[in-house]
């Protein structure tokens, strides 16, 4: 859970991309956070709460679908989904 939290700190600044890359990741399951992304975009709630609530909703198939790539290389995925989506 450390790790994920460190994920999404170095997103901060790109929300928009990273709400992209979990729309198509998550595909039918972002209906079931779509909720909690949007008080997390709001500052309603932390990181934290955001994954802890993503595990609740969706369980193990929230880390699975979203983290599957290496933390190293998910910055140029998200990108690569992004431009291919242009």
């Amino acid at each position: 859970s450390i790790q994920i939290e460190d994920l999404f700190n170095n997103f901060e600044n790109k929300l928009e991309d990273l709400e992209i890359y979990l729309k198509k990741r998550l595909a039918s399951d972002w209906e079931k956070i779509k909720a909690t992304w949007k008080e997390f975009k709001s500052g309603e709630i932390n990181k934290g709460e955001l994954i802890k609530r993503g595990l609740k909703a969706i369980g193990k198939k929230f880390l699975k679908k979203v983290f599957q790539i290496s933390f190293s290389t998910l910055e140029d995925s998200i990108l690569d989904e992004i431009k291919t989506n242009l």
